[in-house]
């Protein structure tokens, strides 16, 4: 999906909607920034089975999510997604989700986005669009959409309403402008 720089990414169609949050200076929001681009990354490499070598900054954090993810079967991790509208090909996205889970307890499937910040609503339409693409892309149900944060102490979670209906009126705000 590289060559379709062209789509935009979920992140930039929310962009299109002032949320109220305030935003930190430049510098602090791109040493967060680089701080959960990192975990991410180190999350990617154990999943790949690949060794990682753990810095202590994350070492508790990352502890507890590998304990925490135990209680799943990790079905797809790092899953790039693309959803086009039927109706109206300029009503389109991408983006990529973080991981795709099947719960040992009630093999229920489950959409898990890993943030290292705050949770905000903004991040339930963000989910939601990643929900909409998979189904779409791989006809599977999914059943539950989770926002993870590893903390010193656990995994704190954050059940998703499904607000892919908001989502996609933001896509149409978005293409409206892109298209005038």
């Amino acid at each position: 999906m590289d060559e379709q720089e062209d789509i935009p990414r979920v992140s930039r169609i929310l962009d299109t909607i002032d949320w109220g949050i305030k935003k930190a200076p430049g510098f602090i929001l791109r040493r967060y920034g680089k701080y959960g681009t990192s975990f991410h990354e180190l999350v990617s490499k154990k999943l790949r089975g690949e060794r990682t070598r753990v810095s202590p900054r994350f070492k508790t954090k990352y502890r507890m999510f590998t304990e925490w993810l135990k209680q799943y079967e990790v079905l797809e991790s790092e899953k790039k997604v693309l959803w086009t509208s039927s109706e109206d090909a300029s009503r389109r996205y991408r983006g990529t989700l973080d991981l795709v889970l099947k719960r040992k307890a009630d093999n229920k499937i489950v959409l898990a986005d890993i943030k290292t910040g705050k949770f905000y609503k903004r991040h339930w339409y963000q989910v939601s669009a990643y929900k909409n693409a998979y189904e779409a892309m791989t006809l599977t149900h999914v059943d539950e959409m989770l926002l993870v944060r590893p903390t010193e102490e656990s995994v704190e979670e954050q059940l998703c309403p499904n607000r892919v209906m908001g989502f996609l009126a933001i896509l149409n705000i978005y293409a409206d402008i892109q298209n005038r």
